[in-house]
């Protein structure tokens, strides 16, 4: 028996190959017996036969229109943008600078008359000589309350900070003072201008109040050093750098009613 293979010249690769695979089961089921066969090739044709038809329809399909032939799956058309950015534009955005958040301002909350609460934000080594505060001062504060050790902390600074600033001492030591007409203010007057004026501002406004302002207290000569004022303690008085810029200026002291 011979059989024909039509192989239409509009067929698909994948229809030209269905088409050869149908007439070869046709063909074993008419002679399934026939010498010649190899049990999967077409009747009196060797195993060749069916690559050569297979070749002849991939040349068919190669010379088909490129509309006739059937392709892949066309990709799905991308959706305009609709103004929201995607994960992939924002990935290749440059990072903004950050910057860095602006450090908590200290709390300080009354709890009560003599009860204060206390926050501030510590730095490490700040936080390890705590620690080290604690460990040697067990055996006067056995359980290392914070708040005892700083309060001990801030008695001895404030003890040096006084004697820096005003020579303040229990025992005074005698002191070979200045050389006249020196602009230097000697220990014992510091000391003496210290303790009369409590370390406060001395100014008096006009409405008879007084600065008492702590902050950047200067020795100031009541009579000008430039005119013959000596540095003792009837001359100085302590007033804030604020005053003391108010007064070289000329005002009567700003900001101080």
């Amino acid at each position: 028996m011979k059989t024909d293979i039509d192989v239409p010249s509009q067929l698909s690769d994948d229809d030209l190959l269905a088409r050869v695979e149908s007439l070869a089961r046709r063909a074993r089921r008419v002679q399934p017996h026939r010498g010649g066969t190899s049990g999967e090739g077409l009747p009196g044709h060797p195993p060749v036969a069916r690559r050569g038809l297979a070749e002849r329809g991939h040349g068919a399909a190669a010379r088909l229109p490129s509309d006739s032939r059937e392709s892949a799956p066309a990709a799905r058309p991308r959706p305009e943008s609709s103004g929201a950015a995607t994960a992939t534009d924002t990935a290749s955005l440059p990072l903004a600078p950050t910057t860095p958040a602006p450090p908590r301002r200290p709390l300080v909350v009354p709890l009560a008359p003599d009860r204060y609460q206390i926050r501030f934000t510590a730095s490490a080594e700040t936080r390890e000589n705590l620690r080290l505060a604690q460990d040697l001062l067990r055996h006067a504060i056995p359980s290392g309350d914070p708040a005892q050790i700083i309060d001990r902390a801030l008695k001895v600074l404030v003890e040096q900070l006084r004697r820096k600033k005003f020579a303040a001492t229990d025992r005074p030591r005698a002191s070979r003072g200045t050389a006249p007409g020196s602009r230097d203010v000697a220990a014992r007057v510091r000391r003496a201008v210290g303790l009369r004026d409590d370390g406060r501002c001395t100014f008096v406004g006009r409405s008879g109040r007084r600065c008492n302002e702590r902050a950047f207290i200067e020795f100031h000569h009541d009579e000008p050093y430039g005119v013959g004022g000596e540095a003792t303690a009837g001359n100085i008085q302590l007033l804030c750098r604020r005053t003391t810029h108010s007064r070289a200026s000329g005002s009567t002291g700003a900001g101080v009613p």
